[in-house]
Protein backbone atom coordinates (compact mmCIF):
# COMPACT_ATOMS: atom_id res chain seq x y z
CA UNK A 1 0.00 0.00 0.00
CA UNK A 2 2.54 2.47 0.62
CA UNK A 3 4.60 1.57 -2.71
CA UNK A 4 1.04 2.22 -4.11
CA UNK A 5 0.79 5.84 -2.61
CA UNK A 6 4.21 6.74 -2.99
CA UNK A 7 4.09 5.48 -6.86
CA UNK A 8 0.75 7.53 -7.42
CA UNK A 9 2.66 10.95 -5.38
CA UNK A 10 5.67 10.33 -7.18
CA UNK A 11 3.52 10.28 -10.97
CA UNK A 12 1.58 13.25 -9.76
CA UNK A 13 4.70 15.36 -9.40
CA UNK A 14 6.18 14.50 -12.50
CA UNK A 15 2.89 15.11 -14.46
CA UNK A 16 2.64 18.38 -12.66
CA UNK A 17 6.33 19.43 -13.72
CA UNK A 18 6.09 18.84 -17.12
CA UNK A 19 5.45 21.96 -19.46
CA UNK A 20 2.26 21.46 -21.74
CA UNK A 21 2.25 23.12 -25.11
CA UNK A 22 -0.28 25.31 -24.17
CA UNK A 23 -0.30 28.66 -26.21
CA UNK A 24 -0.54 31.82 -24.32
CA UNK A 25 -3.90 33.19 -23.67
CA UNK A 26 -5.23 37.06 -24.85
CA UNK A 27 -4.53 39.09 -21.46
CA UNK A 28 -2.43 36.86 -19.70
CA UNK A 29 -0.92 39.01 -16.86
CA UNK A 30 2.91 39.35 -16.80
CA UNK A 31 4.37 37.86 -13.47
CA UNK A 32 5.45 41.05 -12.23
CA UNK A 33 1.18 42.06 -12.36
CA UNK A 34 0.33 38.32 -11.15
CA UNK A 35 3.33 39.01 -7.97
CA UNK A 36 1.35 42.23 -6.55
CA UNK A 37 -2.52 40.42 -6.61
CA UNK A 38 -1.08 37.30 -5.68
CA UNK A 39 0.56 39.04 -2.53
CA UNK A 40 -2.86 41.41 -2.02
CA UNK A 41 -5.21 37.66 -1.88
CA UNK A 42 -2.51 36.03 0.50
CA UNK A 43 -2.37 38.59 3.23
CA UNK A 44 -6.35 39.22 2.54
CA UNK A 45 -6.92 35.77 2.78
CA UNK A 46 -4.57 35.76 6.32
CA UNK A 47 -6.56 38.32 7.70
CA UNK A 48 -10.19 36.85 7.57
CA UNK A 49 -8.78 33.71 8.83
CA UNK A 50 -7.03 35.19 11.75
CA UNK A 51 -10.82 36.43 12.34
CA UNK A 52 -11.95 33.19 13.59
CA UNK A 53 -14.98 32.72 11.55
CA UNK A 54 -16.53 29.89 10.24
CA UNK A 55 -15.16 28.27 6.74
CA UNK A 56 -18.83 29.71 4.92
CA UNK A 57 -18.19 32.85 6.82
CA UNK A 58 -14.69 33.49 6.21
CA UNK A 59 -15.27 32.24 2.76
CA UNK A 60 -18.32 34.49 2.12
CA UNK A 61 -16.44 37.38 3.82
CA UNK A 62 -13.22 36.95 1.26
CA UNK A 63 -15.76 37.00 -1.72
CA UNK A 64 -16.58 40.14 -0.89
CA UNK A 65 -12.88 41.31 -0.75
CA UNK A 66 -11.28 39.71 -3.44
CA UNK A 67 -13.29 42.43 -6.32
CA UNK A 68 -11.67 45.51 -4.48
CA UNK A 69 -8.37 43.58 -4.45
CA UNK A 70 -8.66 43.06 -8.05
CA UNK A 71 -10.10 46.99 -9.01
CA UNK A 72 -7.28 48.24 -6.88
CA UNK A 73 -4.60 46.56 -8.60
CA UNK A 74 -6.24 47.04 -12.11
CA UNK A 75 -6.71 43.18 -12.99
CA UNK A 76 -9.59 41.99 -14.76
CA UNK A 77 -10.81 38.98 -12.02
CA UNK A 78 -11.31 36.71 -15.86
CA UNK A 79 -7.94 37.95 -16.96
CA UNK A 80 -6.85 37.03 -13.28
CA UNK A 81 -8.27 33.49 -13.44
CA UNK A 82 -7.32 32.26 -17.15
CA UNK A 83 -3.15 33.38 -15.79
CA UNK A 84 -3.29 31.36 -12.99
CA UNK A 85 -4.56 28.03 -15.33
CA UNK A 86 -1.73 29.07 -17.65
CA UNK A 87 0.60 28.99 -14.73
CA UNK A 88 -0.35 26.26 -13.27
CA UNK A 89 0.16 24.39 -16.38
CA UNK A 90 3.37 26.23 -16.58
CA UNK A 91 5.37 25.04 -13.14
CA UNK A 92 8.79 26.41 -14.48
CA UNK A 93 7.25 30.17 -14.76
CA UNK A 94 4.63 29.65 -12.01
CA UNK A 95 7.98 29.08 -9.36
CA UNK A 96 9.67 32.28 -10.46
CA UNK A 97 6.00 33.91 -9.76
CA UNK A 98 6.08 31.91 -6.37
CA UNK A 99 9.61 32.94 -5.63
CA UNK A 100 8.91 36.95 -6.85
CA UNK A 101 5.76 36.60 -4.47
CA UNK A 102 7.73 35.44 -1.01
CA UNK A 103 10.27 38.43 -1.80
CA UNK A 104 7.12 40.81 -2.23
CA UNK A 105 5.33 39.05 1.26
CA UNK A 106 8.78 39.17 3.10
CA UNK A 107 9.57 42.68 2.00
CA UNK A 108 5.63 44.03 3.36
CA UNK A 109 6.26 42.35 6.08
CA UNK A 110 9.34 43.77 6.86
CA UNK A 111 8.18 47.25 6.34
CA UNK A 112 5.27 46.83 8.67
CA UNK A 113 7.45 45.35 11.30
CA UNK A 114 9.38 48.70 11.23
CA UNK A 115 6.72 50.88 11.21
CA UNK A 116 4.87 48.90 14.33
CA UNK A 117 8.43 49.19 15.96
CA UNK A 118 7.99 52.87 14.71
CA UNK A 119 4.43 53.28 16.60
CA UNK A 120 6.01 51.56 19.99
CA UNK A 121 9.12 53.51 20.29
CA UNK A 122 6.66 56.45 19.62
CA UNK A 123 4.27 55.35 22.10
CA UNK A 124 7.35 54.39 24.57
CA UNK A 125 8.51 58.20 24.36
CA UNK A 126 5.14 60.09 24.50
CA UNK A 127 4.53 57.82 27.75
CA UNK A 128 8.00 58.51 29.26
CA UNK A 129 7.61 61.92 28.72
CA UNK A 130 4.12 62.09 30.40
CA UNK A 131 6.22 60.30 33.50
CA UNK A 132 9.13 62.92 33.55
CA UNK A 133 6.15 65.19 33.70
CA UNK A 134 4.56 64.17 36.09
CA UNK A 135 7.59 63.51 38.38
CA UNK A 136 8.63 67.13 37.78
CA UNK A 137 4.95 68.23 39.34
CA UNK A 138 5.64 65.89 42.10
CA UNK A 139 8.97 67.16 42.79
CA UNK A 140 7.73 70.94 42.53
CA UNK A 141 5.28 70.86 44.71
CA UNK A 142 7.67 68.43 46.92
CA UNK A 143 10.00 71.57 46.82
CA UNK A 144 7.56 74.43 47.36
CA UNK A 145 6.72 72.45 50.63
CA UNK A 146 9.92 72.54 51.98
CA UNK A 147 10.65 75.75 51.12
CA UNK A 148 7.32 77.05 53.32
CA UNK A 149 8.53 74.87 55.95
CA UNK A 150 11.73 76.37 56.05
CA UNK A 151 10.75 79.71 56.63
CA UNK A 152 10.66 81.44 60.05
CA UNK A 153 7.94 82.68 61.37
CA UNK A 154 8.41 85.11 63.83
CA UNK A 155 6.50 87.79 64.73
CA UNK A 156 7.45 90.13 62.79
CA UNK A 157 6.03 87.38 60.05
CA UNK A 158 2.84 86.95 61.95
CA UNK A 159 2.42 90.86 62.20
CA UNK A 160 3.06 91.55 58.13
CA UNK A 161 0.30 88.71 57.76
CA UNK A 162 -2.31 89.96 60.20
CA UNK A 163 -1.91 93.31 58.83
CA UNK A 164 -3.28 91.74 55.17
CA UNK A 165 -5.89 89.86 57.08
CA UNK A 166 -9.37 92.06 57.68
CA UNK A 167 -10.91 90.97 60.77
CA UNK A 168 -14.75 91.87 61.25
CA UNK A 169 -15.29 94.77 64.03
CA UNK A 170 -16.82 92.24 66.12
CA UNK A 171 -13.07 90.55 66.39
CA UNK A 172 -10.86 93.40 67.24
CA UNK A 173 -9.30 93.77 70.08
CA UNK A 174 -11.41 95.51 72.95
CA UNK A 175 -14.50 93.69 71.01
CA UNK A 176 -16.25 91.09 72.35
CA UNK A 177 -17.84 88.47 69.45
CA UNK A 178 -21.02 88.34 69.73
CA UNK A 179 -21.82 85.08 70.65
CA UNK A 180 -19.60 85.50 73.50
CA UNK A 181 -21.69 88.33 74.60
CA UNK A 182 -24.71 86.19 74.44
CA UNK A 183 -23.09 83.42 76.87
CA UNK A 184 -21.83 85.67 79.43
CA UNK A 185 -25.31 86.98 79.58
CA UNK A 186 -27.03 83.51 79.99
CA UNK A 187 -24.59 82.87 82.86
CA UNK A 188 -25.64 85.93 84.91
CA UNK A 189 -29.35 84.72 84.90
Amino acid sequence: MKKTLLTYLLALVAFSSCQTGGKKPKGLLPPEKMVPVLADIYLYEAKVYYMNLSRDSAKNLFATIKPGIFARDGVDSTAFNASISYYTEHPKEFSKIYKQLFDTIQSRKATWEAEEQRKKAFKDSVDQAREAEEQLKANADSLRLQQLDSLPLDSLAIDTLSAKIQLPDSLKKGNKPADSLLIEDKGRK
